[in-house]
């Protein structure tokens, strides 16, 4: 009997020393201050900074100078300044015209510029142009963005053709070495309803209507000379 109390003894105070420390381990890991998880949360690559919100004053900052890069581009567009046009321009860029020609980088920038407006050959004898945005660029962080809007265009074609023009276009926007620049721009139309395509439609109703008005013409001067001959013949 007493081996016996003494292995019950034992086995008592065992379990209750178990009992004792669970509680201090739990009392152990709950030691350890929140911040330490932050830390350890910090050493993945762009995490802290993902959890910091953008103060307002940043993005108003970046605004002011998309806002910049817009009015220079339009003002050296306007004054036909087409090397300073191209400082704003990424020598990479990517730009898709109203005819449907994609310009890539600035030589095929120079390229149409030149055969449109310069030369014996150009077919637009001027233009000018006022942009519009639609609302704030979108932006995915500090130094890319999305813009998009409307620009109206005056046409003077060396045909002596002159039309107005409203387009809608999208830009791409980068930010390279301090500076914003365009990476990609689309111009478009309405193809179902546009100035140039009214302008055509009347020509051709004019023209359809000159030819038909010569036709009917022949057709009744022929028709009264063999009304005339066939009188002639009669008894």
């Amino acid at each position: 009997m007493t081996r016996l109390r003494i292995l019950a003894l034992m086995a008592c105070v065992l379990l209750i020393t178990a009992l004792l420390s669970v509680p201090m381990r739990a009392q152990t890991r709950m030691s350890v201050p929140p911040n330490a998880l932050i830390a350890q949360r910090s050493i993945e690559p762009g995490w802290l900074a993902a959890q910091q919100p953008r103060p307002a004053e940043a993005d108003e900052a970046i605004h002011n100078e998309l806002r910049a890069l817009r009015d220079a581009v339009l003002d050296a567009f306007n004054k036909r300044d087409l090397d300073r046009l191209l400082t704003h321009v990424h020598p990479n860029a990517v730009l898709t015209w109203q005819d449907g020609t994609v310009s890539r980088g600035h030589q095929g920038i120079r390229d149409y510029y030149n055969q449109m407006m310069l030369g014996e050959k150009r077919v637009v004898d001027s233009v000018d142009a006022k942009a519009e945005v639609d609302e704030l660029t979108i932006l995915y962080g500090p130094e890319h963005g999305v813009a998009f809007g409307s620009v109206d265009e005056d046409f003077r074609l060396t045909s002596g053709m002159d039309f107005h023009l409203p387009n809608r276009w999208t830009a791409d926007l980068v930010k390279e070495n301090g500076r914003w620049q365009i990476a990609s721009l689309h111009v478009s139309a309405n193809v179902f309803d546009n100035p140039v395509q009214r302008l055509v439609i009347g020509r051709v109703m004019w023209w359809t209507g000159g030819i038909a008005a010569v036709v009917g013409l022949l057709v009744g001067v022929i028709a009264a000379i063999v009304i005339g001959r066939l009188r002639k013949r009669q008894p």
